[in-house]
């Protein structure tokens, strides 16, 4: 139903870091080889012509869990992985939006200062609070510019603290 739905569209939008509008997008057959068999792709295919730049395919290596979740999920045979309600067109950035927010207020979370681009800030977040290198990051997000990507990372008192902690002249 519509709840599963939207838990693969966050799933999706945490594990893989692209934008919304181009998750909305996704075709049945960017993602799976069979859908009926469930069995997917070795990587999700963001077309170029869905991504906000319109330049470049992305293609992401599918994480385990996602991997994990979307065997479980039963997509359409074919069209939009992400159908709306009638079917024919992919469901809305506003659809996703209000029911997220939605869900923010069932939770009793504070969702001022959330968006849609919110799990894409905290994709960029745990690949460098992981230890990703830069460069490996904007392969990975597909960002041309250094600056922009380190713009969605957000500080964090206790990793400066810990990175100041972690130097080590002895060595």
């Amino acid at each position: 139903g519509r709840t599963t739905q939207h838990r693969a569209i966050l799933e999706v939008a945490l594990l893989t870091g692209e934008r919304i509008g181009a998750i909305l997008q996704l075709k049945v057959s960017d993602v799976y080889l069979d859908p009926i068999a469930r069995t997917l792709q070795d990587k999700i295919t963001y077309n170029a012509s869905t991504r906000k730049n319109k330049s470049e395919t992305r293609q992401v290596e599918v994480h385990p869990d996602l991997r994990a979740f979307l065997r479980s999920f039963v997509p359409p045979t074919s069209g939009y992985l992400f159908p709306g309600r009638d079917g024919r067109e992919h469901i809305t950035y506003n659809a996703v939006y209000l029911y997220w927010k939605q869900k923010f207020v069932e939770l009793g979370l504070d969702h001022r200062g959330f968006s849609c681009h919110s799990t894409r800030r905290w994709f960029i977040t745990q690949l460098v609070q992981n230890g990703t290198d830069l460069a490996t990051a904007k392969s990975i997000t597909g960002h041309k510019n250094t600056g922009i990507l380190l713009g969605y990372v957000e500080e964090n008192q206790e990793r400066r603290k810990n990175a100041i902690a972690s130097l080590d002249i002895a060595a």
